[in-house]
């Protein structure tokens, strides 16, 4: 937000304090800078031109990633940025299982703490590359279990 000071951004997060912090950190920014929470109905001013969800889709179920992929994509100019991270099952194939039990006790600890009813990761690529959105990079850590994506539209 600093070195871009024209960029206007919808950010999405499942915390409140998360919201808070990112406020308090933005404040130079607040007229330019929507924050919402991530399981309410919150959709991108058409000025938006970056969208962030750090560990918010895999809160959603597939349809509700799917609808909200393509309200994005209809609201927002060409060009806009979408920084998507989130879980997924590690790459390899001895290790596979294992993330699956730890996802699968994330989405427990999550549900028990949050009432979360979500219980699988939707597959947000599937979901953004229909939308009509363009992958640009995908960066992991932990075999997989753990990426940041950069989507465009295009």
């Amino acid at each position: 937000m600093r070195s871009q000071p024209q960029l206007h951004a919808l950010s999405l997060d499942g915390s409140e304090r998360m919201l808070a912090l990112q406020r308090e950190r933005c404040a130079f920014a607040a007229d330019r800078l929507i924050t919402a929470r991530a399981l309410l109905p919150a959709f991108p001013d058409p000025s938006s031109e970056l969208l962030v969800t750090h560990f918010v889709l895999d809160c959603l179920t597939q349809q509700q990633v799917e609808a909200f992929a393509d309200t994005c994509f209809r609201t927002t100019a060409p060009g806009t940025i979408w920084v998507v991270s989130d879980f997924a099952p590690m790459q390899n194939a001895m290790l596979r299982p294992l993330s699956r039990v730890y996802i699968r006790a994330l989405y427990l600890a999550f549900r028990m703490l949050t009432g979360l009813r979500v219980q699988h990761l939707p597959d947000p690529q599937t979901a953004l590359t229909r939308a009509g959105f363009e992958r640009l990079e995908r960066h992991q850590r932990f075999n997989g279990l753990l990426y940041t994506e950069l989507w465009r539209r295009p």
